[in-house]
């Protein structure tokens, strides 16, 4: 967030200029709606304030709270052009110690100070305390850092003198401010104006002495900070502390701010808040608390929370005829009960059957829909200062490392099964953790903070840690305090992941896989480039993958050498009692680009291959609906290959073609050279829709001997250079229709041999032949050929079956006519025993051969009985423009052991 041109500097201590720090000259009342307000001038460079580091704070965690003050301080410099003179800033996760801290450079008692966040006048100037266990997680907090920044701005700009400005200025100003700045301030009115609606008077009673109340002045504070925003501007809140300067009361102050009496503000407010309450999908929820003998029950608590991981939740007390009523969002809702003890409030059940139940487990959930929620009647069985105080029963224990020193901040979460019957508790500085919970039975679920998101690391278990959720220790709760669990992690697998510029990637996830198992564990990538994964001892493989769409691309994998894209060269990660570190994963450079129709629109159902020129090798690259795609390969020359979805399959219409976009033939793809830097800026644009971009066709059909359609003949276009080929399968009608490129191409037919396919024949100039020197060549251009038709000689097909009734291969089979086998045709038997002899018209008989050594032996014939060694015994077969089929010679023996016949 810094400012334009301020990136990278440093601040400059001489060039540094307060904005406000002296007393602002007297100005006449202003209408800020009415008068243009000039632009400030920022200041030249923010100075940042000095932070003190309270204890033992990590240095990623100083790292973060650094950069986190110097974006709030530009932020608010470049957005008012106003920043406060040199302040501090005390961080530390000890309470105590931070609280000594306060007493001693405040001269204040150290239990003003409460955990969390708070701003104190030192002398000429002004502090921030940040205090607690989140301090020891390795980030920092930017709406609470903005938040007391904005304390620290504004005491300055009125010189430390606020004129009896009520708190819900002063909160609400700092919350819509900082809630700004971290841009969530929507997502905060939505539940704010809820709890505002609640409120049992108006804003101008929090201005009163002793009616204060945190709980209602913080929302509605951000609710009229919003609206005066809205009245006059983005800076509304720093002419407000300015013009304190010059008023004996902040009711004058704002009456020459706002040029409207706080009065007129305050019914003004109350307008709004009720119009942003009938916007709101809030709905009413109306009911009664009674007392044993049925009678009325004045000042019970009752707390609504918003079940399914929400952290919503209202409140409110019964009146004096015990009935309550109060605006809710919708959803499941819980209500807990309290009554007023000694001052403070005592928790004695939830709202369930019968009227009050002491186990959570128990309580009932009232879906809260468009409509409201009445008749809700709670009755207590005992007078109220005779009920016991509920205490849910505790799960506590603590969270060591893989050396057994203590682990803070660690998120332990009791899982039900569903966010309604589960609690997240966090490890304190001595990694202890204490949870309250209800009865029932559970898992513990182990979670670390990382990148704004609780990351899951694993699960309670035997031993004190597993990575998988089926090894889970189960914890049965009922009634008493479970406690002593150790939950020791195991040691982790740390390095860092850097792009080909030796900087940490953006977007970029590993997963870490089990090599013994398959199982694979998600691991956040943080944004200096670090990982750190736990999965135990093992044998691991890390997979790269980049968040595209709402989902996750796989890439490659950590090898030795950094990164390969080949699973066989991953490098092996052996994890045996002992951390495995510096682990560095090199990424290679990026190949980007668009691919685009013939409107400049993305196109849909187009994928790339990213074909390595050296090993022929080819990487799958899906575009996304931006058009958009992202490759990693590493350096080389590629080309990049363009298919489309048809039916169950993909088929490739052509190539990037360099300044031309694409082309539908090979020898014009582009030479894409990757070598060391990312390659950018490609743009394959499509001449036509994807479905419409086709290559030239070869069409035509097959018929049998006897005129008829032959279904499911392969048909292979086959190129001058090896590989240069095509397949297609004619259909039902014994057509075939072959999309390919230009070029010169034979045609050979396959037929087949059960689920085997066995060359047989060639499309001649006579339509068809057995001869591949008789096979005809033919060019292909565009728009292709159409018309060919192949028509078939009649077949002599069937089996040859061993003595045990199994196939036997390699049997050569001679179809035998004509005078000395003028007109004759040899083949052989398929891996399956199946054989097809194709010839024209005539009389035969099929002789049999067995293979020795480079040559055949003649074994014997084939006749109606399987086979015989007696030449005038064979069968004769008539091909007479039908097929024969179903021929079955059965040998006497292993073709090995049969002597040759004369």
């Amino acid at each position: 967030r810094l400012p334009a041109g301020w990136a990278g500097q440093q601040p400059d201590l001489a060039q540094s200029q307060w904005q406000c720090g002296a007393t602002v000259a007297a100005t006449a009342t202003p209408t800020p709606t009415a008068t243009p307000r000039p632009t400030p001038t920022p200041p030249p460079i923010p100075l940042y304030p000095e932070i003190v580091f309270v204890g033992d704070v990590a240095p990623a965690t100083q790292a973060a709270y650094h950069a986190a003050m110097r974006d709030v301080v530009a932020y608010f410099a470049d957005r008012h052009g106003v920043q406060p003179p040199d302040f501090g800033m005390y961080v530390g996760p000890d309470v105590d110690a931070v609280r000594a801290v306060y007493s001693e450079v405040t001269g204040r008692g150290p239990l003003a100070l409460q955990s969390g966040g708070a701003v104190a006048r030192i002398g000429s100037t002004a502090a921030i305390f940040v205090l607690g266990d989140f301090v020891n997680r390795d980030y920092a907090y930017p709406a609470l850092l903005a938040h007391e920044y904005l304390h620290v701005l504004h005491a300055n700009l009125s010189n430390f003198n606020g004129r009896g400005t009520p708190g819900w200025l002063i909160e609400g100003a700092a919350v819509y401010e900082a809630d700004i700045y971290v841009d969530r301030y929507q997502a905060y009115l939505r539940e704010a104006i809820v709890r505002g609606a609640n409120y049992g008077a108006e804003l101008r009673d929090l201005a009163r002495i002793g009616r204060w109340d945190p709980y209602y002045g913080y929302p509605l504070g951000a609710i009229a900070a919003g609206l005066l925003a809205a009245h006059a501007g983005a800076d509304w809140h720093i002419e407000y502390w300015r013009s304190l300067n010059d008023h004996l009361s902040w009711r004058s102050a704002f009456m020459s701010t706002f040029g409207m009496t706080v009065d007129d503000f305050y019914d003004a407010f109350e307008e709004h808040l009720a119009t942003l309450l009938s916007e709101s999908p809030a709905s009413r929820m109306q009911g009664v608390v009674l007392g044993p003998e049925g009678e009325a029950l004045r000042g019970v608590r009752l707390v609504m929370t918003a079940r399914g991981g929400s952290r919503e939740s209202w409140r409110t007390e019964t009146r004096a005829d015990g009935e309550f009523e109060l605006h809710v969002l919708p959803g499941p809702i819980g209500i807990a009960i309290q009554v007023r003890e000694a001052g403070t409030w005592r928790h004695v059940g939830w709202y369930g059957e019968g009227g009050l139940v002491t186990d959570r487990s128990q309580a009932t959930v009232i879906e809260v829909g468009d409509s409201d929620v009445t008749g809700i009647e709670i009755r207590f069985a005992a007078r109220r200062a005779e009920l016991p105080e509920v205490r849910p029963p505790r799960i506590q224990g603590a969270v060591h490392g893989s050396d057994g020193e203590p682990l803070a901040g660690i998120g332990v979460v009791v899982w039900g099964g569903s966010n309604d019957a589960s609690k997240l508790g966090r490890t304190a500085a001595d990694g202890g953790f204490d949870i309250t919970h209800q009865n029932g039975t559970f898992v513990l679920r182990i979670f670390r903070w990382t990148e704004g998101a609780w990351n899951l690391l694993g699960y309670y278990g035997e031993g004190g840690f597993t990575p998988r959720e089926e090894q889970a220790t189960s914890i049965t709760v009922d009634g008493a305090d479970i406690a002593g669990i150790e939950i020791r992690l195991p040691p982790p697998i740390r390095g860092t992941v850097l792009a080909a510029d030796g900087q940490p990637p953006e977007g970029i996830a590993l997963w870490v896989r089990d090599q013994a198992t398959g199982s694979a564990r998600f691991v956040a990538v943080s944004p200096d480039g670090t990982f750190d994964a736990l999965f135990g001892d093992g044998t691991f493989t890390l997979e790269v993958y980049s968040w595209k769409e709402q989902g996750w691309r796989h890439h490659g994998y950590y090898s030795e050498g950094g990164f390969t894209t080949h699973e066989k060269h991953a490098t092996s990660i052996e994890v045996d009692g002992a951390d495995v570190t510096d682990i560095e994963i090199r990424l290679p450079p990026w190949i980007r680009g668009t691919v685009l129709g013939p409107d400049g629109e993305p196109v849909e159902g187009v994928v790339l291959w990213v074909r390595d020129e050296a090993t022929g090798d080819a990487e799958f690259v899906w575009v996304s609906s931006d058009g958009t795609f992202e490759a990693l390969y590493g350096d080389g020359t590629f080309t990049l290959e363009v298919s489309t979805r048809e039916g169950e399959g993909w088929r490739r219409i052509g190539w990037y073609g360099g300044e031309s976009g694409f082309t539908t033939e090979e020898a014009q793809a582009a030479l894409i050279e990757v070598a060391g830097a990312d390659v950018s800026g490609i743009e394959i644009r499509l001449p036509a829709a994807p479905a419409d971009v086709r290559g030239p066709r070869v069409q035509g059909a097959v018929l049998g001997a006897d005129g008829e359609p032959a279904e499911g003949v392969r048909v292979w276009l086959l190129g001058e250079l090896d590989g240069d080929h095509k397949l297609g399968v004619t259909a039902a009608d014994g057509t075939f229709n072959i999309e390919y490129r230009r070029g010169a191409y034979r045609i050979r037919l396959d037929f087949p041999r059960g689920d085997l396919w066995h060359p047989t024949g060639w499309h001649g100039e006579d339509g068809f032949t057995q001869n591949v020197d008789e096979a005809a060549w033919i060019e292909v251009e565009e728009p292709g050929i159409a018309g060919i038709e192949i028509h078939l000689p009649p077949r002599a097909s069937g089996i040859v079956l061993g003595p045990d009734g199994e196939p036997v291969a390699g049997i050569g089979l001679w179809l035998w006519g004509g005078s000395r086998g003028s007109a004759s045709k040899f083949g052989g038997s398929a891996a399956n025993g199946m054989f097809d002899l194709f010839h024209r018209n005539g009389a035969f008989t099929i002789r049999v051969y067995a293979r020795e050594g480079e040559s055949w032996r003649h074994i014997g014939w084939y006749e109606d009985d399987g086979f015989t060694t007696i030449e005038h015994r064979a069968t004769e077969i008539e091909l007479d423009g039908a097929d024969v089929t179903g021929i079955e010679i059965r040998l006497a023996r292993d073709p090995d052991e049969m002597p040759t016949v004369e």
